[in-house]
């Protein structure tokens, strides 16, 4: 109720009801106000594509063997697909960690690879 009184306050001051310069503060308001509404929807979209381009990229589930190879890749692969058959694909790929060093620069990197028959 306060809040009220102290709006209805400020819009009459002056003896006209609104005056031009608070007119233009409401309006300029609402225009700020739409204009973060379209930019949380252009920001909510990119965020979208970018979840739906990652996950194209990278799949949805991952699976490493710490330490090294996974023995017998085909057989884990036959397991899993028999264990959930609502998965279309399984494709084995490498993951390699490694430092690379040239002229006083170090850099650490990342290397992945498909089998070229799984696409």
């Amino acid at each position: 109720m306060q809040a009220h009184w102290i709006a209805w306050k400020y819009f009459k001051s002056g003896g006209r009801f609104i005056s031009l310069s608070q007119s233009v503060a409401v309006v300029c308001l609402a225009v700020a106000v739409a204009c973060l509404f379209v930019a949380m929807a252009i920001v909510s979209g990119f965020d979208k594509s970018i979840r739906s381009s990652v996950i194209d990229l990278t799949g949805h589930i991952l699976v490493f063997k710490q330490g090294g190879r996974l023995d017998h890749a085909n057989k884990f692969a036959a397991k899993i697909k028999k264990d959930f058959p609502e998965i279309l694909q399984i494709t084995p790929f490498v993951h390699v960690e490694a430092v690379v060093a040239n002229s006083e620069k170090v850099k650490g990197i990342v290397l992945q690879g498909l089998e070229s028959k799984s696409y």
